[in-house]
């Protein structure tokens, strides 16, 4: 997921459930970014509406179980090896594994600490979010991952499969060369698609792996 030139005035965090119109359910992240931008969000937030004009826009909302309960919640784990994981999906785009090309760092989002993060988002997106999400920062070759095993399982998801949505973006700039700053409209679609040919393919009736 990529977000760029986001003019940002406040950054809000608000721990309180949200109606289902607002919010996968009631235990999501929602960010208020209208346009191409947001769209882009979409992988997180299927059901994600925008408020009308004259309402208050902030530019993140996130709803989580009370705190006491974030703190103890159980870190998602992946299914397969990152390396098992992006070739699966180079395949998936028709572009041979490159092994040649640096793999990007993945960071978790149990394990990193929020400043790290923070600082990876500023310059591609703008802002300094409240709480980690989903990312592929291309300057950093980093790859940032929620891992709330809870969030996943309410979702029908699983990590391997975010951790494959940002493996698109990856191969999109360092396979195919292309600018991931520029507000392209291919660019998140791709993503979500091939995202959901490996959810289908390895996590709904799981395959084998491709072995590196």
């Amino acid at each position: 997921m990529k977000i760029k030139n986001i003019a940002v005035s406040a950054l809000v965090f608000f721990p309180l459930f949200l109606t289902p119109a607002h919010a996968c359910q009631d235990d999501s992240r929602v960010a208020d970014i209208p346009g191409p931008a947001g769209k882009q969000l979409l992988d997180i937030y299927p059901d994600l509406s925008w408020p009308k004009a004259e309402e208050p826009r902030p530019i993140l909302v996130l709803s989580r179980a009370p705190m006491s309960k974030v703190s103890a919640a159980k870190p998602a784990e992946l299914r397969y090896a990152p390396e098992c994981v992006l070739k699966a999906v180079a395949g998936m785009m028709e572009q041979k594994y490159r092994p040649d090309i640096p793999l990007p760092k993945i960071f978790f989002e149990s394990s990193v600490p929020l400043k790290q993060f923070q600082d990876a988002v500023e310059p591609q997106w703008g802002q300094r979010p409240a709480q980690l999400t989903n990312v592929y920062v291309w300057d950093r070759n980093e790859i940032y991952l929620m891992d709330e095993a809870a969030w996943y399982a309410e979702h029908g998801r699983a990590m391997d499969d975010s951790l494959a949505h940002e493996f698109v973006h990856y191969i999109q700039h360092r396979y195919r060369g292309w600018d991931l700053s520029l507000d392209d409209p291919g660019y998140e679609p791709q993503a979500v698609e091939f995202q959901t040919l490996f959810r289908e393919s390895y996590i709904n009736k799981p395959g084998a792996c491709p072995s590196i």
